[in-house]
């Protein structure tokens, strides 16, 4: 893993603020942090939390099947989401504090789409609550 310095994060920090202006720019931020990370997979997505849909993904270098894998089936089996909708919009969390280890197991989006993937650490953030359909990012 590469070491994170003042510089590189400085230039993250650069890049998270250069998407934040040009939303095209935000696969530049997943690319970044994902070479700051040794090559770990960084995907980043939305989903509705209204209709339980995926809003689609920005990511690092990835096998394009898994996402929609995803997008068509997981999405609506993610068993994170019901915790995104309480969300207050600028608050970032962590999905374990919704839902218990033991939960997440017995699942089928953890047993058939997250754990063949060989590991996992999750953040997410509440970005948008406007109207009737608040948006996440995980």
């Amino acid at each position: 893993m590469t070491e994170l310095t003042g510089e590189n994060f400085d230039q993250l920090l650069h890049t998270i603020y250069r998407a934040a202006l040009g939303p095209g720019l935000w696969s530049d931020f997943v690319n970044q942090l994902s070479g700051l990370m040794a090559g770990t997979m960084i995907v980043m997505h939305g989903h509705d939390v209204v209709t339980n849909a995926s809003l689609g993904a920005l990511s690092s270098p990835v096998d394009p099947d898994l996402l929609v894998s995803y997008d068509n089936y997981y999405a609506a089996r993610n068993v994170w989401v019901p915790g995104i909708a309480g969300m207050q919009v600028g608050k970032a969390g962590h999905p374990e504090h919704d839902l218990s280890q033991d939960q997440l197991l017995k699942s089928e989006f953890y047993n058939d789409w997250l754990k063949p993937l060989g590991g996992y650490s999750t953040a997410r953030a509440e970005s948008d609550h406007s109207g009737s359909y608040p948006v996440a990012a995980k």
